[in-house]
């Protein structure tokens, strides 16, 4: 999950390559985990008004799209 929170789309050929072997559905619920985990703290961020915070999880979010 960490591979789709922090890098970039371009870069996740380079990680997947140098974790080593990750079949298709270990990949997907990854990138569910990191979806999820954003999304809730862009909420809790938003909520208790941690404006660097909910930037973050945007960002985060930027690279799952």
């Amino acid at each position: 999950a960490l591979a789709h929170t922090f890098l970039p789309p371009a870069a996740h050929d380079a990680f997947r390559t140098a974790y080593g072997a990750l079949d298709a559905d270990t990949w997907r619920i990854a990138r569910f985990r990191a979806l999820t985990t954003a999304i809730v703290i862009l909420l809790y961020a938003h909520e208790v008004g941690d404006e660097a915070v909910e930037t973050e999880a945007r960002q985060w979010l930027e690279h799952l799209s």
